[in-house]
């Protein structure tokens, strides 16, 4: 049962969504998941829980936290959405925590998440290739296009959605952030295997994650991307593992590399988003309008708890329309008409908002002891260890971890590495 678990969530990044309500899908895998959950939980009742199991008990009682606030919120609004989606969340968190206690062999995982992950990348970008065909565009034309158009983007299949109604696939957009966070993943684990076997086969993937990176406009990915690998340098360097002419050199082609591109500018829709959001604060003073929604949604919501601090015990409940309600009140009692979002657009807001201060605390718990247990498991454990703090950084500005991908990917990752490496 435990190796049908293993399945299931490794071919997560392969699986499209079925929409069965407006704003809520599911994968197929789910209700297998939740047999196998149960059989698990019902077979390992006696097993003694593993030390490094606990960032995931966390995360548990960060979810149950929030699935609490949004039962009670339902006596403000009904809006069971948020407690659907919630519990899906607990599904994943809990299936790595039985995966993490339970006495299988996991040498195979990393390397069929890389087989699986190559599948993803190389037929996200041939569906790229395809829409530039057959949309007839040029190539500049096309790249523009799709810097505005996230359905568009090569994303993997987490933006394919089964429309039951319709009984047809629809692209859409939004999870270029999370999407990207995992192929930021995929590229640790590649380099990581470059280094232990110099396959061909895996420069040549290595190369094909990056090209597809360049083709998101996620900046949370771009700045994922370089904490982790700038942490790990510096680390590196630190430890004085390399001749300083080698980190001279490495400056050297940084450097170079950076002004060929400047001078370059080729058509890249990553290029075109760094280069729009630049432009807007030039030339109005201000970010864009994604940053500045995001930012007037936490001023109005950090202003109701301050005048409502009884909310920060228990939260508002994963309820959106009770969000939206709640930044309507603030505007009006401040005056004001701000553009902001109906989510929180944050880790660290959203389990706030949602569960409250001790939802808040256990997920950043979550992240403090993954840190603590991935620091002591080797190379890539300390990779990885970077890579966690990235996205507690990266968080701060959207909520890819709690994402089904996310949770199913970085949780292996995360087993692999206690499993094998310890």
């Amino acid at each position: 049962m435990n190796k049908w678990l293993t399945i299931l969530l490794l071919t997560i990044p392969l699986t499209f969504k079925i929409e069965l309500l407006e704003g809520f899908r599911i994968m197929p895998q789910e209700p297998f998941l939740i047999i196998l959950c149960f059989l698990i939980t019902l077979k390992n009742l006696n097993n003694k829980i593993q030390n490094f199991s606990i960032p995931y008990i966390f995360l548990i009682l960060c979810l149950i936290l929030i699935i609490i606030s949004s039962l009670v919120s339902l006596f403000f609004t009904w809006d069971v959405i948020g407690v659907a989606k919630t519990l899906k969340y607990l599904l994943y968190a809990y299936s790595i925590f039985l995966l993490l206690n339970s006495p299988i062999d996991h040498t195979k995982t990393r390397s069929n998440m890389l087989k699986i992950g190559s599948w993803v990348v190389i037929i996200s970008l041939s569906l790229y290739l395809y829409w530039y065909w057959s949309l007839g565009m040029s190539w500049g034309n096309f790249v523009s296009f799709t810097t505005w158009n996230a359905e568009y983007m090569p994303t993997g299949f987490s933006n394919m959605v089964l429309n039951l109604q319709s009984g047809m696939f629809e692209r859409i957009g939004g999870n270029h952030g999370i999407y990207g966070s995992y192929l930021v993943l995929l590229l640790i684990l590649a380099i990581f295997n470059l280094q232990e076997t110099h396959f061909r086969r895996s420069k040549i993937f290595t190369l094909l994650i990056l090209i597809n990176i360049s083709f998101l406009t996620s900046r949370e990915t771009l700045l994922l991307l370089i904490l982790t690998f700038g942490f790990y340098c510096t680390y590196i360097v630190l430890l004085s593992r390399f001749s300083k002419r080698y980190v001279y050199l490495t400056l050297l082609f940084l450097f170079i590399g950076t002004i060929s591109l400047l001078i370059w500018q080729p058509d890249v829709v990553l290029f075109n988003k760094i280069e729009h959001m630049l432009s807007s604060f030039s030339e109005r003073g201000r970010v864009d309008n994604n940053v500045s929604y995001r930012l007037n949604t936490w001023y109005l919501f950090f202003q109701y708890i301050w005048e409502h601090p009884q909310w920060i015990l228990l939260g508002f409940g994963f309820n959106r329309i009770r969000f939206e309600e709640i930044l309507s009140i603030q505007e009006q009692l401040e005056g004001v008409s701000l553009a902001h979002v109906s989510v929180p657009e944050s880790f660290y807001v959203g389990t706030l908002a949602y569960g409250g201060i001790f939802s808040l605390f256990c997920g950043i718990l979550f992240f403090v002891f993954l840190l603590i247990f991935l620091g002591r498991r080797g190379k890539l454990g300390i990779l990885l260890f970077f890579y966690v703090v990235g996205l507690m950084l990266t968080n701060g500005t959207g909520s890819s971890v709690l994402a089904e991908l996310m949770l199913s990917q970085l949780g292996l990752v995360y087993l692999y590495v206690q499993k094998n490496l310890g």
